[in-house]
């Protein structure tokens, strides 16, 4: 088999590269999901951003363990703030506001007014919940 390849013979910088561009897919992505169902009162986007984030900062600690977990916590985060701020304006891209946070409206639900806040918080909020569980529950115990 020619793409036969264990992840243990890959080498570790390789690991790192690629979680790094797992941690900015998933912090592209989820940005753009968080906000699906908050106008109906029903944040299902929120809950499949903050789920992503969740499973590739598990996979990451699998993969590269405490080292891989803390890049991904960086990089994903960095992202994530970034489009939040608007630095990404200066390259042409995301024109319109992506995070929308700190305005109030008497037509709008509550969870659609604060939804980027939940946002912005959540992925930090999962990634300390993260840092805290036994190394334990990140090892295959029967690999070989």
């Amino acid at each position: 088999m020619m793409f036969n390849i264990k992840s243990h013979s890959v080498l570790f910088a390789s690991k790192c590269a690629a979680l790094c561009v797992l941690a900015a897919f998933c912090a592209v992505l989820s940005t753009f999901a968080h906000r699906m169902g908050a106008m109906y009162n029903f944040p299902y986007g929120l809950v499949i951003a903050l789920l992503l984030v969740t499973l590739s900062a598990c996979f990451a600690r699998m993969l590269c363990g405490m080292f891989g977990f803390i890049l991904h916590a960086i990089v994903c985060c960095s992202v994530v703030w970034m489009i939040a701020l608007g630095w990404f304006r200066i390259f042409g891209a995301f024109r319109g506001v992506l995070v929308a946070v700190g305005f109030g409206a008497d037509n709008l639900p509550w969870i659609a007014q604060n939804a980027g806040y939940f946002w912005l918080y959540g992925i930090i909020i999962v990634h300390v919940v993260l840092l805290f569980i036994p190394n334990k529950f990140f090892v295959i115990s029967d690999a070989k």
